[in-house]
């Protein structure tokens, strides 16, 4: 059974994160950005438990998975918090799902999920979680991800992406990150702590057993 109760502020992530609604604005991702020499504001939060114990990450996330970024698609500003606030702005990107650790995600053809952050509304400034970064097109990550309402995925607030890097410009290295976040993971998932996981009884339309809402 899905359990326990989440801080008001992993809430918000995720209501801020669902598509649609009142003051919400969608538009192409800027690709003319200089995304490395703009102002990085980057939005600490608070949460229920220690994010930097992945068994708890991996028992509050739906999906955990490693997926190459393809694209940067579109940002979504929501028009009811403020500009400075990463739950303001979230960066939909198309990915390719390599490996499924928690949850079956479709890995035959790309999906989108929507990431935290973003170029700000002036395009002057990154508003990221702190300790994050937003993606570049042929990195790696482990992503942790929930489900939305209409279907959609957004990654968790803190402790939801781990940069693994680059096939093509870390060589060798990359493919000993690659084993290393696998087997962490999966031993996360094996030993995962599920006290803080929430049932939004939202089911994801990638995911492979998803038969309609």
């Amino acid at each position: 059974m899905k359990r326990a109760v989440c801080t008001v502020l992993a809430v918000i992530m995720l209501l801020a994160s669902c598509s649609g609604g009142n003051g919400v604005r969608i538009v192409p991702y800027p690709h003319n950005l200089d995304t490395e020499s703009l102002q990085k504001v980057y939005d600490s939060a608070l949460y229920g438990f220690d994010i930097s114990q992945k068994p708890l990450c991996v028992g509050f996330a739906d999906y955990v998975f490693i997926a190459t970024v393809k694209s940067l698609d579109e940002v979504k500003y929501s028009g009811k918090t403020e500009d400075s606030v990463v739950y303001s702005v979230s960066t939909l990107v198309t990915i390719q799902v390599e490996e499924n650790i928690k949850g079956a995600l479709k890995t035959e053809e790309p999906i989108t999920m929507w990431l935290l952050g973003g170029p700000s509304k002036d395009n002057k400034k990154i508003i990221i979680r702190d300790g994050h970064r937003l993606p570049e097109p042929g990195e790696t990550y482990v992503y942790l991800a929930c489900a939305l309402e209409g279907g959609d995925i957004t990654n968790i607030g803190g402790g939801g992406i781990c940069l693994i890097g680059s096939r093509t410009e870390d060589g060798e290295e990359f493919y000993a990150r690659y084993e290393k976040a696998l087997a962490d993971y999966r031993d996360a998932y094996e030993h995962q702590d599920t006290t803080y996981y929430i049932d939004w009884g939202y089911p994801s339309r990638y995911d492979v057993n998803y038969k309609g809402e």
